[in-house]
């Protein structure tokens, strides 16, 4: 399925939500297995282990955004499953 919005809508769109830009971005990201009994010790309930235990890290610096501040991030991620929908769990 494919959506998209025309100029005048997403102009209106705009107007309503200001739409964050982030330019000049340096970022690092590795994904990596990770040991399952440490995730089972991490993720809160009632979130599940992924069967493969994989884990995301990331750094980030965005020097440039149009809402005037420049700023570092970073985050470390894991796969898990709730409700039978998969998806990442951010600590």
């Amino acid at each position: 399925m494919s959506y998209s919005l025309n100029r005048s809508q997403l102009k209106r769109l705009r107007q309503r939500n200001p739409v964050f830009e982030f330019r000049n971005v340096e970022m690092v990201s590795a994904l990596f297995r990770t040991d399952p009994d440490v995730v089972r010790a991490i993720l809160p309930k009632p979130l599940i282990p992924a069967e493969d235990p994989i884990a995301q890290a990331f750094v980030a610096r965005y020097p440039e955004t149009n809402f005037g501040l420049s700023y570092s991030e970073g985050a470390l991620l894991l796969r898990a499953t709730y409700k039978d929908e998969p998806g990442w769990y951010c600590l």
